[in-house]
């Protein structure tokens, strides 16, 4: 650094008489003011280093602080990230999921649909058969009926209403 004067020893500060000399009343005057003004900037330079003080300390404390935030920061987006990443794998299972029961529901459909169709089938065998029956002991019958129906004019004369049953039920026993 420079020069280290206080305003102190620019007070005490004495110089030797010679002839025809600065007047030492403005002499002492100008002592006087500079030594004000350089107690004036002692002081603005004190404050001024007492805010610089200040001002750095809350800078680090900022500087802390912004830190801080900056890993919050990256905390938060991972975390965010993650939720993100097994928010999609959770819908890839549901989603995933649903198509199994679907398939499932289907398969489950196509074998019910099966399964009718072979009851149907099964309910068109059993009426075709139970028609073929049918119509096998109506014919049968038939037959029986002409049969009786000769009998009675084959010599035994008209079979009366009510004994008709009697006839029939006689003609089927053996």
């Amino acid at each position: 650094m420079g020069l280290q004067i206080t305003p102190l020893e620019i007070k005490k500060q004495e110089f030797h008489k010679a002839f025809r000399g600065y007047d030492p009343g403005e002499v002492e005057a100008f002592l006087e003011m500079v030594a004000g003004e350089m107690e004036s900037l002692n002081r603005e330079n004190s404050e001024l280093k007492e805010k610089l003080k200040t001002l750095k300390s809350k800078l680090e404390d900022y500087e802390g602080m912004k830190e801080t935030l900056h890993k919050a920061l990256i905390t938060t987006e991972k975390a965010a990230d993650e939720r993100i990443e097994n928010a999609q794998k959770e819908a890839e299972l549901i989603l995933s999921d649903a198509q199994l029961q679907g398939e499932k529901l289907i398969e489950e459909a196509r074998g019910k649909a099966l399964k009718y169709e072979r009851d149907i089938a099964d309910l068109n065998n059993l009426k075709t058969s139970f028609i073929t029956r049918l119509k096998a002991l109506l014919s049968a019958q038939g037959e029986m009926l002409e049969a009786i129906e000769n009998e009675g004019m084959a010599g035994r004369g008209p079979i009366p209403k009510g004994q008709v049953a009697e006839v029939l039920a006689r003609d089927v026993d053996p």
